[in-house]
């Protein structure tokens, strides 16, 4: 009975304390620099995966410029996600199947927007799928 009490108390305890706020993209981003090679692909992915909703909240919002600012880290976070799990040979397939993800999240977002508009994001797909090639490539390319 006492442990019981003890787990129930802790657990209130737990639940009043201010929850953390959630890290920005610049924090998130410094992270993943310091982080282990072999932690950099997630944490690298989850900073694509941000820029992609802000690049689609810019463009909602008519601020082309600043949508494709964030396409272009998006692009360059999934690079060096790929270069991250390719030098650790860690978390590949998990790396690529969220490129993937995100590549088509980013193709969807492409269809929607003027002509005009998407040659930048074209561009970042092409770059994303050769990330993803890379990967493959060193998932089963030839090992000698």
């Amino acid at each position: 009975m006492r442990p019981l009490l003890i787990a129930v108390c802790a657990w209130l305890v737990a639940g009043m304390l201010p929850a953390a706020a959630p890290e920005s993209v610049v924090q998130l981003k410094e992270r993943a620099f310091a982080a282990r090679e072999a932690e950099q692909p997630k944490l690298f992915l989850e900073v694509a995966e941000r820029q992609l909703q802000a690049a689609d909240n810019a463009f909602s919002q008519g601020q082309t410029e600043a949508g494709q600012a964030a396409i272009e880290d998006v692009a360059d976070a999934c690079e060096k996600a790929g270069a991250a799990a390719t030098g650790a040979r860690k978390h590949l397939k998990s790396t690529e199947m969220g490129i993937r993800t995100l590549a088509r999240k980013l193709d969807a977002m492409r269809q929607t927007l003027s002509f005009e508009d998407q040659a930048p994001l074209a561009t970042a797909i092409e770059r994303m799928e050769q990330v993803r090639t890379d990967l493959l490539n060193a998932m089963f390319g030839p090992r000698w």
